[in-house]
């Protein structure tokens, strides 16, 4: 049996998530009926070689994939299942790249103004990046299933050994917080949304002493500290949804989405900050105009930094989620 679901974790890699189940459902019943016939036949239980010549028999495990994919013209029935595949893992890394090479460029670039026009450009950029990629994959896999139609690669393809199908993958099933742990979360969450609020009106309550000495000296944070708070008050308040919705256990589906777009407001208020033209000013008539703008390149400068490492940081999690969907929402739904 374990042989047998190999086999199937091999087909199963080339299936559409939302038909797999079922359709290595339907092929481990007809397996199995075909090894209780020749069971019958023989008078006597199949060991295992008898269960891998019966594979061997089956086909090759992309061959069978294709049975249950669309057929294509364009790449042949035989090589399409890998073209496919292909494309879906390598597609996410050159999104990947491509995100963070032009994040970086607006983050670390000399050039100023203009910020929303750059990203719209650098949006619409990734078309012609995708066309590139889809054709240099496509015309790499045209010329190997040309060369696979010879007679001595086809010879060399129908020799598989089904002993050398990948190990089964343990099967994790997502741990779930016990609702104490998920009840002290809310509460800790709401103490500190409590806090965040109060700072405004006590700047003492994050810049201590300090917020006395800035006040005597005339310094001030910049106009575009009052958009972040609100970003911050809409990113915490998301999060808070998130807190409320993880207390019912048949809502865990949303938990998910509510924390990427938690992340995404945040992202939005440190660009905020680090594209501002500065972020502390002063009232003082005899401030060091020079220090100040020392200063302000020094926060922007760390600012950016933080906002490369926080997009690159959100990439990997959408990357993570998108790619196993369906088990992502299979498991929490169980819970």
């Amino acid at each position: 049996m374990e042989l047998i679901e190999r086999y199937l974790q091999a087909i199963g890699q080339y299936l559409p998530a939302d038909s797999r189940n079922d359709i290595l459902a339907e092929l481990r019943s007809e397996l199995l009926e075909q090894m209780d016939a020749r069971a019958e036949e023989w008078g006597r239980p199949l060991d295992e070689a008898d269960v891998a010549a019966l594979l061997k028999a089956h086909g090759r495990p992309e061959a069978i994939a294709l049975r249950y994919l669309p057929q294509r013209s364009l790449i042949g029935p035989s090589t399409f299942p890998f073209y496919l595949f292909t494309l879906q893992r390598a597609l996410p890394l050159v999104l990947i790249v491509y995100a963070l090479g032009n994040a970086a460029t607006l983050m670390f670039s000399p050039q100023q103004g203009d910020l929303a026009g750059r990203i719209v450009r650098a949006a619409f950029g990734v078309i012609p990046v995708l066309f590139m990629f889809w054709g240099v994959v496509t015309i790499v896999f045209a010329g190997i299933d040309y060369a696979r139609t010879k007679p001595m690669a086809r010879a060399h393809l129908e020799q598989w050994d089904p002993w050398k199908l990948p190990a089964l993958k343990p099967q994790q099933t997502p741990k779930q917080k016990s609702f104490a742990i998920r009840a002290v979360e809310l509460v800790v969450h709401v103490l500190w949304m409590i806090y965040v609020l109060l700072i405004p009106a006590h700047p003492f309550l994050i810049l201590g002493p300090g917020a006395a000495a800035f006040r005597s000296k005339g310094i001030y944070l910049a106009p575009v500290w009052h958009t972040f708070f609100v970003l911050l008050i809409v990113m915490l308040s998301v999060q808070l949804l998130m807190r409320i919705v993880a207390l019912r256990s048949g809502e865990q589906v949303l938990i998910k989405p509510l924390d990427l777009a938690a992340n995404c407001i945040g992202i939005i208020g440190i660009a905020l900050l680090t594209f501002a033209p500065q972020l502390i000013i002063s009232s003082s008539p005899t401030a060091d105009v020079q220090q100040f703008a020392t200063i302000n390149h020094a926060l922007i400068l760390a600012l950016r930094l933080a906002l490369f490492f926080a997009v690159f940081g959100l990439i990997s999690e959408i990357w993570k989620y998108l790619r196993t969907p369906c088990a992502h929402v299979r498991g929490q739904v169980a819970v």
